[in-house]
């Protein structure tokens, strides 16, 4: 289970029964109480829970503001999908934006409910927010949105990491998103740069593996790389099988094609990984190169993965501080889009060890 899917998790928990108790927990859907609290350690400090003794509580109302910084010149509300790791830098660079402007910041979560989207979203109007910003709950597809009801907000409008929702071509809001495409040609390009010429796809989160695929596909066209290799990419909401099989199965695919490099679109696909090549007896990146997409375990794991880091704290602030220029500026109504890009760091996982005509990898 993906962090952000675990936590919203948590977050569901704590709305239905009115707290969690962590050892409970745990036992219940099979986490360690480790990781757990670390969860709700991480959901504390985004002020999206209390912490008590064994477990946690919803915080009490208004909890959600930010602290301030003197007078305040008004209040953006910023809505998010899950408190995953990326969403958590987003909330911290949007806060961190709004208070230096001057604003406060209103967070709320949709727990990637459409339901629980539009009820906070009128939560917010009623609290009397002076701008939104908007980061829509594409996991709850294929359940549409309701473009209408963003279109009819008496506010100024940021949608923050729409993909991959289709944005009508008639809404007048700006966008900030994180361009995933550029992401994995990175990914491409560094690999390519440490001798891999066949390096393959295993992109599995169906909210950035299409766009990840388009990037990788003219990455290997630009650089001539090998086209023949193993693509895994998994573009529809509970179309993807399990994904350790997923794992398994791509690992003998790049096996019987002698690739020895991969893209991995997701770290807990990453992890997974590792571990099936360690219980093989191959080694990372003496026998199978690895670049995740993502830097949320890039530590935690015996290697250390080299990872395509997000622009997390970026987005969160330049999607506040548009809202604010909307607001104090007489900006033209032309709707501006900014693709905000990732960042290459280079760990072992894919430095250039390949011996060329050695057995790759061994995968039962």
């Amino acid at each position: 289970m993906l962090t952000e899917e675990r936590r919203a998790r948590i977050l569901r928990e704590i709305a239905r029964r009115g707290k969690i108790e962590v050892t409970a927990f745990a036992e219940t859907w099979g986490f360690s109480e480790m990781t757990i609290r670390r969860d709700l350690d991480a959901l504390a400090s985004e002020g999206l829970v209390r912490r008590v003794r064994g477990g946690a509580v919803p915080r009490r109302e208004g909890a959600g503001l930010l602290p301030e910084r003197g007078t305040t010149r008004g209040t953006l509300g910023l809505i998010v999908p899950d408190a995953g790791r990326h969403f958590s830098g987003v909330i911290r660079g949007a806060g961190e934006a709004a208070r230096t402007a001057g604003y406060r910041l209103v967070v709320g979560s949709s727990l990637s409910s459409r339901a629980e989207e539009s009820a906070q979203l009128a939560r917010m109007l009623e609290a009397g927010i002076d701008g939104l910003l908007f980061a829509p709950a594409v996991a709850a597809a294929p359940e549409p949105l309701d473009w209408e009801q963003i279109r009819d907000l008496p506010v100024p409008v940021v949608i923050v990491e729409p993909a991959p929702l289709r944005l009508p071509t008639d809404l007048r809001a700006d966008v900030v998103q994180t361009d995933h495409r550029h992401g994995a040609r990175i990914a491409v390009e560094h690999l390519a740069a440490n001798g891999y010429a066949r390096v393959a796809l295993f992109a599995p989160d169906p909210v950035t593996a299409l766009t990840q695929q388009r990037g990788f596909r003219c990455a290997v066209a630009e650089l001539a790389l090998d086209a023949d290799v193993p693509e895994v990419a998994f573009g529809r909401h509970g179309d993807a099988p399990p994904l350790s099989g997923s794992v398994t199965a791509f690992l003998r695919h790049c096996e019987e094609a002698a690739v020895h490099a991969a893209f991995v679109g997701s770290d807990e696909a990453a992890a997974l990984m590792l571990l099936e090549l360690q219980r093989a007896g191959s080694r990372v990146p003496d026998d199978f190169a690895i670049v995740v997409y993502g830097d949320d375990s890039a530590g935690l794991t015996g290697t250390p993965l080299s990872a395509v880091a997000l622009p997390s704290l970026a987005v969160g602030a330049r999607a506040a501080a548009l809202c604010v220029q909307r607001l104090e500026q007489d900006l033209p109504a032309s709707p501006a889009k900014l693709s905000l890009v990732p960042h290459l760091i280079a760990r072992e996982s894919s430095r250039a060890t390949l011996a060329r005509g050695r057995e790759m990898l061994r995968v039962s």
